[in-house]
């Protein structure tokens, strides 16, 4: 029902720049989502400004009434990824990311995984 929901919820919208299973990003504040805290009502969460998407849960963008940067970036932790990254990702770059803390294996071996993000 939930995906049903999001659907139907972007086809009554113009402007859907971005959709996920749980989220829609907007050009503009013309949708006609029902916005509370109620079960099955979405909630404003930002208004971003320079936004930039690399893909799938992979997304920045400058929030103006917070005046700070939100990201999304599933795979990769915000400790080892910047929003400098994302955005490079954006324009096309693939960007190594160098994981900071290591895998540990149950026998005590450790190794540290890489991985790439780029545009999707």
């Amino acid at each position: 029902y939930g995906r049903a929901r999001l659907f139907e919820q972007a086809h009554k919208t113009c402007g859907v720049v971005y959709m996920d299973t749980d989220s829609i990003i907007c050009l503009d504040n013309s949708f006609s989502f029902e916005i509370g805290k109620n079960l099955g009502q979405w909630e404003h969460v930002a208004e971003l400004k320079n936004l930039h998407i690399a893909g799938k849960k992979l997304y920045c963008g400058f929030d103006i009434n917070r005046g700070e940067w939100l990201a999304a970036h599933k795979g990769v932790s915000g400790l080892d990824v910047c929003i400098d990254d994302i955005k490079r990702a954006a324009l096309g770059e693939e960007i190594l990311v160098k994981k900071s803390a290591p895998n540990i294996k149950i026998n005590g071996a450790q190794r540290f995984i890489h991985r790439t993000i780029k545009l999707t």
